[in-house]
């Protein structure tokens, strides 16, 4: 947990490298190579897929 001080330009340095850290541990999408960041996302045959990538593998499917 960061401790915040009365100096605003620390802070947000602090605030900068604590997202930094966060992001890094993050999965990385095998499709697009960006670190995921949005709560769903999808481990299949072990590939992490970010659900945006996910879009491309969805089909309508049509019953009659």
């Amino acid at each position: 947990m960061t401790h915040y001080t009365d100096d605003p330009l620390l802070d947000f340095d602090r605030h900068q490298a604590d997202e930094e850290e966060w992001l890094m541990s993050r999965p990385v999408c095998d499709d697009c190579g960006e670190h995921i960041v949005d709560e769903t996302a999808f481990y299949i045959d072990g590939a992490w897929i970010c659900e945006s990538c996910m879009e491309f593998y969805r089909r309508d499917v049509m019953l009659e």
